[in-house]
C-alpha cells in the first residue's frame, strides 16, 4: 500500500511529520532536537509508547504519566534506585543542568505560548497520532537512563501505588469538604510521620 502524499507545507524527520510553514510549525530549536532524538524512534514499541491510547488498551506497558508520576512524586517521596542511581535526583539534575523547559522536556504535551507544536506519526493499528518533541524528548530521557526499563519492570507495584495515592488524595478532599476546609497536599514522608 503506499504512503499518503505529504501535504505542500509538511516535512519528514524520521517517522514524524512536521509542519515547516504556518501557525503550527516547528520553531528551529525544536526541529533540531526531533533531529537528534528521531533515531531511537525507528523502533515501533517506543514509538507506541507516545501514542495516546485509553489505559485500557495499555495493559502492562506503561504510559508517559505513570513514567512522569513515578519521577515526580514516587521518586521524590522515597528514595528509588534504578542501576545504583537515584530516579528523582537524576531528573532533577536532567531537567535543570541541560536547562530543559517544558517546551523541550515535557510528558505531558502541553501547549507552549498558547501553541501546540505537534508531530506526527502512523500509530500502532496504521492510524495518525501525534505528541510533541518534549514529550519525545522526555521518552528518549527515560530510555537512555534505564527509567523505561524500571518502570517495564515494577509495572504492578508503580500501578497499584498511583491508583493509591490518587485513592487517597480524593478521600482526603472529600473528607475536607465535608468538614468545609481545604485539603492540604502532604508528601508520602508526611503522611506516615
Amino acid at each position: 500500500m503506499a504512503e499518503a502524499p505529504l501535504p505542500e507545507n509538511a516535512s519528514r524527520i524520521g517517522p514524524f511529520t512536521i509542519y515547516r510553514e504556518g501557525p503550527h510549525a516547528l520553531p528551529g530549536h525544536m526541529r533540531n532536537l526531533l533531529e537528534l532524538i528521531e533515531q531511537y524512534y525507528h523502533n515501533p514499541r517506543l514509538l507506541g509508547l507516545l501514542e495516546t491510547l485509553p489505559s485500557r488498551q495499555r495493559s502492562r506497558r506503561p504510559s508517559l504519566r505513570m513514567i512522569e508520576w513515578l519521577l515526580t512524586i514516587e521518586s521524590y517521596n522515597k528514595p528509588i534506585y534504578a542501576d545504583g542511581v537515584n530516579l528523582y535526583g537524576m531528573y532533577r539534575t536532567a531537567s535543570e543542568l541541560y536547562g530543559h523547559t517544558k517546551e523541550t522536556f515535557d510528558p505531558n504535551r502541553r501547549m507552549v505560548n498558547n501553541k501546540m507544536f505537534r508531530i506526527w506519526f502512523k500509530s500502532t493499528d496504521d492510524e495518525w497520532a501525534y505528541s510533541t518533541v518534549a514529550a519525545a524528548n522526555f521518552l528518549v530521557f527515560c530510555v537512555q537512563n534505564k527509567v523505561l526499563r524500571y518502570a517495564v519492570d515494577n509495572h504492578d507495584w508503580i500501578s497499584r501505588n498511583m491508583i493509591d495515592a490518587v485513592n487517597a488524595r480524593r478521600k482526603e478532599r472529600k473528607v475536607a469538604a465535608s468538614t468545609g476546609k481545604k485539603a492540604q497536599r502532604q508528601t508520602y514522608r508526611q503522611r506516615k510521620a
